[in-house]
């Protein structure tokens, strides 16, 4: 053995290391070609014990141009083919292709095998960016990620060719106006398999290309009103649709005009029956007839002495051949020293609920108020009745329970002298009959109110007329008109 003090030592028996400085400083163990830093028995090529200090990079052997680099305090980078793809800053922020850290929100998107990762917004953008219109413009792939609100209007929506939006683009899109929205893809390109459809009021959608074609998923259900007849178009993405009806209320009479006896006033009209229930998507045609039921036309107040007019019916309500609710009947005009009926109810032949009838005509007493429904549509209240010296107030309109107006529409007064009869109020919600008149001693009797959307009308005030001439019976109020609901399941 040959001992250096100036090399360390060397042993050249090869059972133990060749060079040692002061024992774990340096240690080279040429059997097993491996070196040590900081280590008396190295277990890898370089093993080293504790830290190793770099100025600026650590490259790959062979390899020049694919390096772990420091370019900063607090800082390490790394390069592919000269060129830095990804660093970490001193904050832990993640820069690409250098110090380029994106914007609060984005993410790391993957570019493929083929192209190094990016920033980019996520879902389309950091946040939903609403674009509310009212007329058509084509969506393109700008639209990525955006809310199309459609806030009023009836027209069709255009899309830019699927193979332009690409796959993976989408849209929200809402119909928060009360028009119908058709969803027409480009060209001859379909939508959930439509060439077109329907998108109802308060409906809203997410709609996907798959670069061919477009596909929706409902995510907010429509409801569809028609107070006149329509058609229905059976949209996609439901389970089942609710239908709704209300026939038309029924008109209420009119007063009786005659001087001398005792005469009441003429009666309301009757409610509209109401269906409710539910067509499965298979079972629902493509398309459906809607047919709105009219409201009856109230009876018109005589001028001529002795005489009164009856309310009309209400007209049906009918979807398709599915379901049909029935219109309440007409109110009798006012009778001679005899009570006038109110219309009868409008009788659900379905699974549904039926009218309620009107109020009656009384002689020498208020008129009756209309019935109080649950389903569906009220009564409307009758005419006040008179006397030679007691001129009678009309009856209230008929109300629906589980509402939060109780009070029915009001009545009109009686009243005396010359006065004309104070006219019942018409009623504004559904299912709501409208008030009678007040009868009058020497005037006009005070005409019915209108009923609601399904209520019937009220009667018509009476009128004792000493003086006849032009002096008339009060009119009854027309019923209100019928509707149909339509509301998807998901």
């Amino acid at each position: 053995m040959t001992r250096a003090r100036d090399l360390g030592d060397f042993i050249a028996d090869g059972g133990a290391p060749e060079l040692v400085v002061d024992t774990t400083t340096l240690v080279v163990d040429s059997t097993n070609n491996r070196v040590g830093v900081g280590t008396a028995t190295p277990s890898a090529a370089l093993d080293v014990t504790g830290d190793v200090s770099i100025a600026d990079k650590i490259i790959h052997t062979g390899d020049t141009n694919t390096a772990i680099r420091f370019p900063a305090a607090d800082t390490v980078s790394f390069e592919t083919a000269g060129s830095e793809r990804l660093r970490v800053g001193s904050a832990g922020q993640v820069g690409i292709a250098g110090a380029n850290y994106g914007t609060s929100g984005q993410v790391l998107t993957s570019g493929g095998s083929g192209s190094a990762i990016s920033w980019a917004d996520a879902a389309g953008g950091a946040e939903v960016v609403r674009v509310a219109r009212t007329s058509d413009t084509a969506l393109t792939s700008a639209n990525s990620g955006n809310l199309i609100d459609i806030t009023s209007g009836t027209f069709t929506q255009t899309f830019n060719a699927s193979s332009s939006l690409a796959s993976g683009w989408f849209v929200y899109i809402r119909n928060s106006g009360t028009g119908d929205i058709t969803l027409d893809p480009n060209s001859s390109e379909t939508i959930d398999g439509l060439t077109s459809f329907l998108m109802y009021p308060g409906e809203v959608r997410l709609v996907q290309c798959d670069g061919s074609n477009l596909h929706t998923i409902v995510l907010s259900s429509f409801r569809r009103s028609f107070t006149s007849n329509g058609t229905f178009t059976r949209p996609p993405g439901y389970r089942s649709f609710t239908v709704e009806l209300f026939g038309g209320g029924g008109g209420g009479g009119s007063g009786r005009k005659q001087s001398g006896s005792l005469n009441s006033g003429g009666a309301g009209g009757g409610g509209a029956a109401r269906i409710n229930s539910d067509i499965d998507f298979a079972s629902m045609p493509a398309s459906v007839t809607v047919t709105v039921g009219a409201g009856g036309s109230g009876g018109t107040g005589p001028t001529s002495d002795g005489s009164s007019n009856n309310g009309s019916s209400g007209g049906a309500t009918t979807f398709g051949t599915f379901f049909s609710a029935p219109g309440g009947n007409g109110g009798a005009g006012g009778k001679n020293n005899a009570q006038a009926n109110g219309g009868t109810k409008g009788e659900s032949p379905q699974s549904g609920e039926s009218g309620v009838q009107g109020g009656d005509g009384n002689v020498d007493a208020n008129g009756s108020a209309g019935e109080v429904t649950f389903g569906g549509g009220s009564g409307g209240g009758a005419g006040g009745g008179h006397t030679a010296g007691s001129q009678r107030n009309g009856g209230t309109g008929g109300t629906r329970t589980g509402t939060s107006t109780t009070s029915g529409a009001a009545a009109g007064s009686g009243n005396s002298g010359s006065t004309d009869g104070g006219d019942g109020t018409a009623a504004t919600l559904l299912g709501y009959g409208g008030g009678g008149g007040g009868a009058a001693y020497n005037g006009n009797g005070g005409d019915g109110g209108n009923g609601g959307v399904a209520g019937g009308g009220g009667g018509g005030g009476s009128c004792y007329a000493f003086s006849l001439g032009s002096i008339k019976a009060g009119d009854g109020g027309d019923g209100g008109s019928g509707v149909a609901n339509i509301v998807g399941v998901v």
